[in-house]
């Protein structure tokens, strides 16, 4: 009979206009995930950063999950996450991050993505989706300058709402 993996989650805003909602969302994706592979989540390791951006590695709640990680003996097998951008939106971060975990054979399993770092292409999947993470912050945070030129240098300018 094989063990039951012991998983610790994390849960984290894309960014800090994020509904609120979105961590209990996570939450639940990430326990119905178990449930189905049978695998155990510790209500002790349960990690989320709200309201922050995961454009960064130095949040509280993904800081005290990397601390937990290294502890011996390990307190769990593998972390849990809805997606990769949870972990970080800064591909060096995520890659800091991901090579850590691996260090202390913590598996990392981004659910919503499928992607799962005892599969040999993870490296590429993770890759991968870290440079849209990436691409995606940046994008945003143009778009959010650009409002605010038009709010703080275009006082004339009118936006009509649909």
């Amino acid at each position: 009979m094989k063990p039951v993996l012991r998983c610790a989650t994390y849960s984290g805003f894309s960014t800090d206009q994020q509904r609120t909602s979105s961590i209990v969302d996570q939450q639940r994706n990430l326990l119905r995930y178990a449930q189905e592979k049978g695998w155990q989540i510790d209500p002790d390791f349960i990690f989320a950063d709200e309201p922050l951006s995961s454009s960064g590695s130095d949040r509280p709640g993904l800081q005290h999950l990397l601390a937990a990680a290294r502890r011996s003996p390990r307190p769990f097998d593998e972390n849990l996450v809805d997606d990769t951008s949870r972990i970080s939106r800064s591909m060096a971060d995520a890659a800091r991050i991901r090579e850590e975990l691996n260090f202390l054979e913590v598996r990392l399993v981004a659910v919503s993505q499928n992607i799962d770092s005892d599969d040999e292409q993870s490296d590429v999947m993770m890759t991968v989706n870290g440079l849209v993470d990436s691409l995606y912050i940046r994008e945003l945070a143009k778009k959010t300058h650009r409002a605010e030129w038009v709010v703080n240098d275009a006082p004339g300018l009118r936006i009509l709402s649909q």
